[in-house]
């Protein structure tokens, strides 16, 4: 993989986080942190900030060898299935009432298939083609403001012990891929400042609690935890003149992102498999992206989406934190450092 820009590195993480999550997260939190997720929320975000800049600072010493770089593959291909599965699901809901899962899979990873046998380069520039619809997305979403009720933000501070605590957990489902900045930042071509970092991190943060304060205060709290996907909602209620059903314009453009995230975590296996070096490459990605077809078609269901938001946070919070957290100090107190061919 050649070398990034700090532009194409932060773009492409961004789009990342923002992912499949962006429009199920707010009825996730607001259902469990009640009032506070605010609150929560910003002391998450800032949490974050801490830790992306000691990723930024000790990355060269993220050295993934051996057990702990299948340990992500195995990560990266779940973290795709369900990616796979939560937008098929949602299509299916939304737009596509009446074709057949398999069909959408199967047209969902052919995509990511020509992604991955192309260029690096290919995944890497594609989302600055996403930056004009996310304004679009941005713009339409603020529309709703009159209709938010603002008395439903108080009192604070009244949620409680037990809200707290599950809403700061599921609030890490918003920086899901965040091992992804230790993987691409040996690739930047330039420093990157703690000043990118911070804007980085208001800029993701930002996006996710705007969604996250519409939801609070455009639905009485007794509905939210029914709507699985509350902006698409909105954008549903919404009227313009010239098209019908806004929400299927917006469909579009989150699925375009989702896809691009999917890529993003196909990249990453590319990288630490040294997939380009290998013989047979194209025959590897059919056989793991015909794996992850597979597995999909059978858990496009609603109660699967259901059961996996409890659990896959987990996983987020050991493979995005605290084992990169903990390989780098391991690393360092050995003063092993990594290059950008130290994959193995």
């Amino acid at each position: 993989m050649n070398k990034i820009s700090v532009f194409q590195f932060f773009l492409g993480l961004f789009i990342v986080q923002l992912g499949f999550v962006y429009i199920s997260l707010p009825s996730i939190l607001v259902t469990e942190a009640k009032r506070d997720v605010t609150i929560i929320f910003i002391l998450v975000i800032i949490l974050y900030g801490c830790i992306l800049t000691f990723y930024n600072r000790f990355y060269r010493y993220f050295l993934v060898h051996s057990f702990f770089k299948w340990l992500y593959v195995v990560y990266w291909s779940i973290n795709v299935i369900v990616l796979v599965v939560s937008l098929t699901s949602t299509l299916k809901r939304w737009l596509m009432f009446n074709t057949p899962a398999l069909v959408i899979i199967v047209l969902i990873l052919l995509v990511c298939f020509y992604g991955v046998v192309s260029r690096a380069e290919t995944t890497i520039n594609i989302p600055v083609f996403i930056i004009p619809l996310i304004v679009i997305f941005l713009v339409t979403l603020l529309r709703v403001v009159p209709e938010l009720r603002v008395y439903q933000f108080f009192p604070l501070f009244d949620s409680t012990k037990g809200e707290w605590l599950r809403g700061f957990l599921f609030a890490w489902y918003a920086f899901m891929g965040a091992e992804l900045f230790l993987i691409f930042r040996r690739y930047v071509i330039k420093k990157v400042t703690v000043k990118s970092v911070a804007v980085f991190v208001s800029i993701i943060g930002g996006m996710h609690l705007l969604a996250i304060i519409i939801t609070l205060l455009y639905f009485p709290r007794v509905e939210t935890k029914e709507i699985l996907e509350p902006l698409l909602y909105i954008l549903n209620a919404q009227e313009v003149m010239f098209l019908k059903r806004l929400d299927i314009f917006f469909i579009y453009i989150w699925f375009i992102w989702s896809v691009v995230a999917i890529l993003y975590y196909l990249l990453a296996i590319k990288i630490v498999t040294k997939m380009d070096q290998k013989k047979r490459k194209n025959g590897i990605w059919v056989v793991l992206l015909s794996s992850i077809a597979i597995i999909s078609v059978n858990l496009v269901n609603i109660e699967f989406i259901l059961m996996i938001k409890d659990y896959l946070v987990y996983f987020v919070i050991v493979f995005s934190f605290l084992l990169p957290i903990s390989i780098i100090i391991f690393n360092r107190a050995r003063r092993k450092t990594c290059d950008t061919d130290s994959f193995s």
